[in-house]
């Protein structure tokens, strides 16, 4: 147990790379996005979240809820955010201890949800 293990980065595969790294702006609220790998393959980063490389999705793969999926957000406001900002639409919703979670899916195809509140509620607060 004398290791230390750090959280690098999670990947997302898309169709258009450069536009994913403009959206994820949007959804962060900032961050950075440049194309470091000579196949195109892009890195978002943003303070406070965990890195995401956006690789070159093949046209017959498509998201699935298996593995690592579902990126979770905490945002006040999120409903209002995920449909005016991201221009989203809400697909599901889910309640908590805290309040409502939104899930949506985004036009790559990827399904997220946000939390709409910032508190850490009793999954990661304990």
């Amino acid at each position: 147990m004398g290791r230390h293990v750090f959280f690098d980065h999670i990947e997302v595969y898309v169709k258009d790379i450069p536009a994913y790294g403009e959206f994820l702006k949007k959804v962060f609220q900032g961050g950075r996005f440049r194309i470091v790998g000579k196949t195109g393959t892009g890195m978002f980063l943003c303070e406070g979240s965990p890195a995401i490389e956006v690789k070159q999705k093949m046209d017959d793969q498509k998201p699935v809820c298996a593995g690592f999926s579902l990126p979770c957000l905490r945002v006040e406001g999120a409903k209002d955010f995920i449909e005016n900002d991201l221009n989203g639409k809400v697909t599901k919703t889910a309640e908590t201890d805290l309040g409502t979670v939104y899930f949506f899916t985004d036009y790559e195809g990827i399904t997220w949800h946000f939390k709409d509140y910032l508190s850490r509620d009793k999954m990661l607060n304990w």
